[in-house]
């Protein structure tokens, strides 16, 4: 159970940093950093014990995944939503499927 909140913790708090914080372009370089730093405390064994490197990788992980999720919901989402004078735009093959 604390290992369940530990991944919804990190992935809420990334969610939310991404929506909160006013700078753009920055969620895909933090994700790509907090996947590092996860594989890096899967790697070390020697100079980590055993059930804090989990609980890093797995927070760092799921970290990731916040940041990814919400990068990819501006690029795919909102992208076709607000475009020009705030109308909506959609790509072209899904225009059949709209109208």
């Amino acid at each position: 159970m604390r290992m369940l909140a530990s991944i919804a913790l990190s992935f809420a708090a990334a969610v939310f940093a991404a929506v909160l914080l006013p700078w753009s372009g920055w969620a895909w370089w933090a994700a790509a950093a907090a996947g590092a730093l996860g594989l890096l405390a899967v790697f070390l064994r020697r100079h980590l014990p055993e059930k804090l490197r989990l609980r890093a990788a797995v927070m760092l992980f799921s970290l990731c995944a916040g940041l990814v999720y919400y990068g990819g919901y501006q690029n795919l989402v909102q992208r076709c939503w607000t475009g020009a004078g705030g109308r909506r735009r959609f790509p072209q093959r899904w225009k059949t499927m709209v109208s």
